[in-house]
């Protein structure tokens, strides 16, 4: 009898090492918002990690099948982070990328327990980079995290978008709703995301007033949500969209191109 009981313990201790590595061979992304994020990081002691993507993004693909499925990248994530996947093509996205300006895919996020922005990663990071900045969070002591969390963003906070287009007459601006689908493959450069019109608007103005006449706005419904989207359309080869995105980058804006 006590060899049995032995033998139980010994399969219960082997089923309970293999579902802990079961659990450990991937990032524990969740579809989080930002108040979600925090309160559960406040509850865990841990910082939050957020990274940007969207189902066009190929660089975003490349990073989900190799950095993230690095095991010594998935134990610093795991043990330190709460970690958040960001889809801007959904609501949830598009609510988080309010707070945070994520305008290039991909994009990684380093955040305190009260959401305030201290590293960010523009681009597909280099292993050693990314663990070194894991790594570094990792042993910061509860004071350090206090800080981190009193410490305050400067980045700017963005809001969104059925097509529409902008018609601008004098004194007013109002959007004309577009049910007619573009024939073909065309190409759009966004450059912002909004869920508020009047933030959209405000932050058009400022973009046409800055070189970039030629920028719209047009909305989307994703999950029942209406988002507005700052964009320039339409494109009709990505080479051409390629090249005027060349030229916002040399004027210091950031944008990236959407197929519709």
């Amino acid at each position: 009898m006590q060899l049995l009981t032995q033998v139980y313990l010994v399969f219960f201790l082997l089923a309970t090492s293999l579902c802990l590595h079961a659990a450990s061979d991937k990032i524990d992304f969740r579809e989080l918002n930002l108040e979600s994020a925090k309160k559960i990081s406040q509850k865990e002691g841990k910082l939050i990690f957020i990274s940007f993507t969207a189902s066009w993004c190929s660089a975003c693909k490349l990073i989900d099948q190799s950095l993230f499925q690095d095991e010594e990248i998935i134990s610093l994530v795991n043990e330190s982070f709460v970690a958040v996947k960001a889809n801007i093509e959904s609501f949830e996205g598009v609510e988080l990328n309010q707070n945070y300006n994520a305008t290039y895919l991909p994009t990684m996020i380093f955040a305190a327990q009260s959401g305030n922005e201290f590293q960010r990663f523009k681009g597909v990071p280099s292993r050693k980079d990314l663990i070194q900045a894991l790594k570094k969070y990792q042993t910061i002591s509860v004071f350090e995290k206090a800080k981190l969390k009193d410490k305050k963003s400067s980045l700017p906070s963005l809001e969104i978008t059925k097509k529409t287009i902008l018609k601008k007459e004098p004194g007013n601006i109002h959007l004309e709703t577009k049910d007619n689908k573009t024939a073909g493959n065309k190409f759009i450069l966004q450059l912002g995301a909004f869920s508020d019109k009047e933030n959209a608007l405000n932050f058009l103005h400022e973009l046409q007033k800055s070189k970039v006449p030629d920028a719209t706005l047009i909305d989307e419904i994703v999950l029942s949500k209406r988002l507005f989207k700052v964009v320039i359309q339409y494109f009709d080869r990505r080479e051409s969209a390629q090249i005027r995105l060349n030229g916002l980058i040399n004027e210091g804006f950031e944008a990236y191109i959407r197929k519709i």
